[in-house]
């Protein structure tokens, strides 16, 4: 259905023709030969009609398909006549139609159409003659007759009008006031118009009441517009031709049936009804990017709001509004729950440990800090990063009982690490002296494990099987010690030394040597027995000795005293030293003879001071005799002679010893 602006009226109506024409066929041959120069409009009067035709294309016709002598080509479909008309009975329109042929010989087909009162525009199709003496149209089919209120009833007939007709009227309407609030109000409608032009006015609803239903030349009309008590409404007030909107506020309440919806961070869709009366308008805007409206941006009376959400990247909340007149609605959507996988997520050590890696998949903004409960469990390399990783660790040696730990990456997230039970214990202590002085570099041994005590006297041992195990502590110039000790996983052991007291053996090897004509003593005429060699003291005892005083004594056959030779000064001479070391010896070509025939026995005596300023004493015994042994020295108290050396013979005795020399 075509739509058209309605055009003024015409100034003067005048007399109805009775009469109406039959619709000719329309020709297919659209080509006429112009005449000069072409008409392009026309007027015809007969009331109670009065219409101006406009021919817009002079000397032809444009139809679909059709060539003309005023275009080249294939002309495009369309109307090349229109015009306005204007009835007496209260109505006024538009036409617009296809003439074939021209104003002085043609037929028209086309539709005339006009605003009815109540704001619809009725329209319906007209065809048959035109000419210079007038024109005669057959009504058709109604293309819209407004349910029946359409003034277009009847054929139309009129003759051309005079050279002297006066000019059709124009019409000019504006409006104020059309939108007027619930309460009602009040607007106006002011008309311009040539003297003696009559128009009309109408209104499409009852809640817009006129001031007036027509006038003549310039005037105006006043609407008035009760009170709205429900929702928004519209009439059209249709003054001299023109159609004016009035539009009322309603009395509108409006609701959400609901006020806030919480989502998760996955995309989702989701919607909120309107609650409102019919008829009340209403639209909804979203105020996040993410937030988006699918359907349902506005609407009139109850409806629905739907949305969609995107994704949350992030692992913040966030929260949107969708707002619809005034209501708001506000959408929370949870950031993304981070979702750790741990792989492999439980490990087992034996009491050795070792290292260990583990993969961590995730999302890319998800944090995590690899953090052990442990202190036997050291994370190495990266311990904290986004998104995905791997952590390495180690686990050290089990000294104890089995054991559990864990290395934590995010709150409920960790992996579990076990570790078997030790075979094997450690022991610790410390090694003094019967006087609590710490000794350092003792010696701490179990089995093949060896340690050595520090300066303070501590030590430790690890790795010892669990049980019963023999420990050895040992240390210079001490008495070394052996201790059963019970091995668990952490072993105590305090260790107190004894001081070792030197121990000294005396050797002559090999004994004697009679004669002997090469020494400067054995091969004395008068020397009868004589001892010469390598002559070796010995500590067995473990103990450092100092010598303070070195001497030999000459013995008769009888064990009667000869001769007793003080030699401390001489021992350094004689030994290369003047301490016999600790399980060491010193060595000497010492020489020992007799004059006496009979020969006798010799008694070696050494005195001297140990490490701790203890002093010692040794006198050989059995004392060396013409078929002599190693000489074993016996310790005895300082001061004292040992029991197996006899009293010193008297004064006078008849012995004749020879000095021993080296």
């Amino acid at each position: 259905m075509r739509r058209y602006l309605p055009l003024g009226l015409l100034l003067a109506v005048l007399a109805h023709l009775s009469g109406c024409g039959e619709s000719p066929n329309r020709p297919s041959v659209v080509t006429e030969t112009p005449v000069s120069p072409p008409k392009t409009s026309a007027r015809f009067i007969q009331v109670p009609w009065d219409i101006s035709l406009f021919f817009n294309i002079p000397g032809g016709a444009v139809v679909a398909g059709a060539t003309t002598a005023a275009t080249s080509g294939d002309a495009a479909a369309g109307d090349n006549l229109t015009g306005t008309f204007v009835n007496s009975t209260g109505f006024a329109g538009t036409l617009t139609g296809v003439l074939t042929g021209n104003l002085e010989g043609g037929a028209f087909d086309g539709t005339l159409s006009t605003i009815t009162p109540s704001g619809c525009t009725a329209e319906r199709r007209f065809s048959g003659p035109v000419n210079t003496l007038g024109l005669n149209w057959s009504p058709g089919a109604q293309v819209n007759d407004c349910g029946g209120t359409s003034p277009l009833t009847s054929g139309i007939q009129a003759a051309a009008a005079p050279p002297t007709a006066p000019p059709p009227c124009s019409y000019t309407a504006t409006a104020t006031g059309t939108s007027v609030p619930a309460a009602g109000g009040t607007g106006t409608v002011s008309v311009a118009a040539g003297t003696g032009c009559n128009w009309f006015a109408t209104s499409s609803a009852g809640f817009v009441t006129l001031s007036a239903s027509q006038g003549t030349a310039n005037g105006s009309v006043q609407f008035t517009v009760a009170a709205n008590t429900g929702a928004q409404r519209t009439a059209i007030v249709v003054v001299a031709g023109q159609s004016f909107t009035i539009t009322q506020a309603g009395v509108c309440s409006y609701r959400l049936n609901d006020s806030a919806r919480t989502f998760d961070a996955n995309s989702a869709i989701g919607g909120v009804d309107m609650r409102v009366a019919a008829g009340c308008a209403w639209q909804a805007q979203s105020d996040a990017e993410w937030l988006t409206i699918t359907s349902g941006a506005s609407g009139s009376g109850d409806g629905a709001i739907n949305f969609a959400l995107a994704a949350n990247p992030g692992l913040a909340a966030r929260v949107g509004h969708i707002t619809a007149q005034g209501q708001v609605f506000t959408v929370t959507q949870n950031g993304i729950s981070c979702q750790f996988t741990l792989t492999p997520s439980t490990f087992s050590f034996s009491e050795a440990g070792g290292n260990g890696s583990f993969t961590i998949t995730t999302q890319d903004v998800c944090a995590w800090n690899a953090v052990p409960d442990a202190t036997w469990i050291t994370v190495s390399g990266t311990t904290s990063g986004s998104g995905n990783g791997t952590v390495t660790f180690s686990v050290a040696r089990n000294g104890g009982a089995a054991r559990n730990g864990n290395i934590t990456v995010a709150t409920g997230r960790s992996v579990t690490i076990t570790q078997a039970q030790a075979t094997t214990g450690t022991l610790t202590g410390r090694v003094t002296d019967v006087a609590g002085v710490p000794i350092a570099d003792a010696a701490v041994s179990v089995g093949n494990l060896r340690t050595v005590t520090a300066a303070n006297g501590t030590y430790t041992l690890g790795n010892i099987p669990l049980g019963s195990r023999s420990v050895i502590v040992s240390a210079s110039q001490y008495i070394s010690r052996t201790d059963t000790v019970t091995i668990s996983f952490q072993t105590v052991h305090d260790v107190q030394l004894t001081p070792a007291s030197p121990g000294l053996t005396f050797t002559f090897a090999p004994n004697p040597a009679f004669p002997d004509q090469t020494n400067l003593h054995c091969g004395m005429a008068d020397t009868q027995w004589c001892w010469q060699s390598v002559s070796t003291i010995r500590d067995t005892g473990g103990a450092t000795l100092t010598v303070t005083d070195f001497s030999i004594t000459l013995y008769d056959v009888a064990g009667a005293l000869i001769e007793s030779f003080p030699l401390t000064s001489e021992f350094t001479r004689f030994y290369g030293s003047g301490s016999v070391p600790a399980n060491g010896a010193l060595a000497s070509n010492l020489t020992i003879w007799f004059t006496t025939t009979a020969g006798g026995s010799v008694e070696i005596s050494l005195t001297g001071v140990d490490t701790f300023k203890r002093t010692h004493r040794f006198v050989s015994t059995p004392r060396l005799s013409a078929s002599p042994t190693p000489l074993g020295l016996q310790a005895v108290t300082p001061g004292e002679r040992a029991t197996t050396s006899p009293a010193p013979p008297p004064v006078g005795s008849p012995a004749t010893p020879r000095r021993n020399q080296r």
